[in-house]
């Protein structure tokens, strides 16, 4: 069994701003928090505006969609669309505007080693870096706006669906606690709640169990997710969920 989807269908708003109207401002503290999306790529990838935006050239070079949530307790997620790689269960750190991150990397599910992942916020409109060894990568992501509509447990109360590899339904409560089952392994349920990071940015903190018929991914997990929009408002949720031996990405639509 695998927690993941397929995800090639994934909204991305190329654009710092997404045609909202929130402000679009860090304090020096929080450079490079936020929800990112964007890609990765083998080949070199550049800032070339005073703004700090990604021209449109440097975006025609990625080559693998790529999505991501950098929170403000220093939690965060990245993951590889494409490839199917998570980065994720490590706390962030700055140095400057720099990010430096050491995360445990999950290929397909499983879990391997760290690798160094580092890179720049440019004016809060993007971040750009490198992935070292065992993995060589490079991304770049734009800053969406909507991490500044802030958090609302209500916002999540109701029922998702999944369609991935077990199709997943999930059923959030008001108080933020939710309840899941596979309509493909039956047996198989998860439990867990979302929890308030910060009630002025878009980010949740989420803790999983999944039940031992889930064998061999049975127990806790932890995560982060945030809202995105697909065909409305906060219709779309960008969730990690990871331990020190399994990693999955999921996308419930509402």
């Amino acid at each position: 069994m695998k927690i993941r989807n397929a995800l090639a269908t994934l909204p991305l708003t190329l654009n710092a701003c997404g045609g909202d109207s929130d402000t679009v401002s860090f304090s020096a503290n929080s450079l490079g928090q936020g929800i990112w999306q964007g890609g990765f790529s083998s080949q070199p990838l550049t800032i070339t505006s005073a703004s700090g935006s990604i021209s449109q050239t440097e975006l025609t070079k990625i080559e693998k969609t790529g999505v991501g949530v950098f929170a403000s307790n220093n939690k965060a997620f990245f993951y590889n669309i494409d490839d199917d790689v998570l980065y994720a269960n490590d706390t962030a750190g700055f140095i400057g505007s720099s990010i430096i991150y050491s995360p445990v990397y999950y290929l397909s599910g499983t879990a391997y080693s760290r690798v160094s992942f580092s890179g720049s916020a440019y004016n809060s409109a993007s971040i750009l870096g490198e992935i070292a060894s065992p993995i060589s990568d490079n991304f770049a992501m734009v800053f969406e706006s909507k991490y500044f509509r802030g958090a609302n447990l209500q916002r999540l109360t109701g029922d998702w669906s999944f369609s991935g590899v077990n199709n997943w339904s999930l059923r959030i409560e008001a108080d933020g606690s939710f309840t899941g089952t596979s309509s493909v392994v039956t047996s198989c349920t998860l439990s867990g709640a979302f929890s308030i990071i910060d009630s002025g940015k878009n980010e949740y903190a989420i803790s999983v169990t999944l039940n031992p018929d889930c064998a061999p991914y049975s127990g806790s997990y932890q995560g982060l997710a945030a809202t995105i929009d697909t065909s409305n408002e906060n219709d779309t949720l960008i969730m990690a969920i990871y331990n020190a031996d399994y990693g999955f990405f999921m996308s419930p639509l509402k």
